[in-house]
């Protein structure tokens, strides 16, 4: 029994020694069934699944723990999981907690699991989770002489009820899998509905990828976590080159991958691949029921940024074309965009091709400063009005 956190030689520390495991208000996640091709879970009282009928799915007390640790560091109660977990992830989920609450200022919590070594070692497949866009194209690319499965989650980014996105989604996924020569591998799961995991899902979907890539250790024994920032801008977030290596079991190894290389860069890349023109997505917002909505500031970064290396009429899942005074007039909102809309101009700048797009983007980073000041006055004023 691993109690308490663990010293990182598999050996339970101070607050921790191996004991049976305690009655009181534990958070439990316990395994409902398997049938062919879907695996349920039972996390505190909430029922949850992963489904990939196409491919064998494998219940395990490394997706247990990815499922119930979070939930169990923010409501403060032991986690207790009723299937072994990998020596592994045992060694690992003290250091992943000092991580995880550390960045959520609460303290570690007691881990309650039997330790088993996974049946059959580990397999040969490798992985790599692809929903289309421009982090996971560029890992599925350049690690395309080592990936033999793409993974393709419906549930996380496309809601598990969204049948006309996520029909779209699926089949650019197949396509652009077949013309790579992978198999894809599409899985279903209605993790996003215990709410636990949903909220906050900007610190949760690492540990959702995880416990998706555990349920295929059947398939792939190595899985890429494609990387969304660069490690000079990694911030707490869910994805994170510290804490996806340590999600890692025995039958499943968590690489994150791509941190080396800012989206610019990585559009670059893509550059010059004709699947990821065909194929490309990256919108969230999905206006008029849209693939790439062609508007929203996501869509209109990554056109920026195709423009910028003079291949946008390349990208056939863009529509229309980039408007540059919408654009000039329009503000960053976050560090990360303002980082990005910097990055395309030393890239226009190195090569002096669209003197226009340059001069919309020199115009955005001037005026944006302004426009934040006077929104932030402008909120202040109406809260001061409105306590009146």
């Amino acid at each position: 029994m691993l109690t308490g956190t663990n010293d990182g030689a598999g050996h339970a520390t101070a607050g921790g020694a191996s004991s049976p495991e305690p009655s009181g208000d534990l958070f439990r996640v316990e395994l409902l069934g398997t049938t062919p091709g879907r695996v349920a879970y039972r996390v505190d009282g909430h029922e949850v699944s992963v489904a990939a009928p196409a491919v064998p799915l494998t219940a395990s007390g490394d997706a247990e723990v990815a499922l119930g640790l979070l939930p169990a560091l923010k409501t403060g109660r032991p986690l207790s999981v009723d299937l072994g977990i990998s020596p592994r992830l045992g060694q690992g989920v003290g250091r992943l907690q000092e991580v995880l609450a550390t960045w959520l200022d609460l303290p570690p919590v007691p881990v309650h699991a039997d330790t088993a070594e996974p049946p059959g070692g580990r397999v040969a497949g490798v992985g790599c989770f692809f929903s289309g866009g421009v982090d996971s194209f560029h890992s599925a690319l350049r690690r395309r002489d080592e990936i033999t499965h793409l993974i393709f989650v419906r549930g996380f980014d496309i809601p598990v009820d969204d049948d006309v996105l996520g029909a779209q989604a699926a089949q650019h996924a197949r396509e652009a899998a077949d013309a790579l020569g992978k198999e894809l591998v599409e899985v279903t799961t209605d993790l996003r509905r215990y709410p636990l995991l949903d909220k906050k899902w900007e610190f949760t979907h690492g540990a959702a990828l995880a416990a998706v890539a555990h349920s295929l250790s059947g398939v792939v024994g190595k899985v890429y976590v494609p990387a969304s920032r660069t490690y000079n801008d990694a911030r707490p977030w869910g994805s994170h080159p510290l804490t996806d290596p340590l999600w890692s079991g025995d039958a499943v190894d968590l690489v994150h991958d791509g941190a080396d290389a800012t989206r610019v860069e990585k559009i670059g890349f893509l550059a010059r691949e004709d699947v990821a023109a065909r194929h490309l997505r990256v919108c969230w917002e999905n206006r008029d029921g849209r693939f790439n909505c062609s508007q929203c500031e996501k869509c209109t970064r990554t056109m920026v940024a195709l423009r910028a290396h003079g291949v946008l009429d390349r990208f056939t899942t863009f529509s229309g074309e980039l408007d540059l005074r919408r654009l000039r007039s329009s503000t960053p909102r976050a560090r990360a965009q303002e980082a990005f809309t910097r990055q395309t101009l030393r890239q226009l700048e190195s090569t002096g091709a669209d003197p226009e797009l340059e001069s919309a983007l020199r115009w955005q980073l001037r005026l944006g400063p302004a426009r934040r000041v006077v929104g932030r006055t402008s909120r202040r004023i109406r809260h001061r009005l409105t306590r009146r």
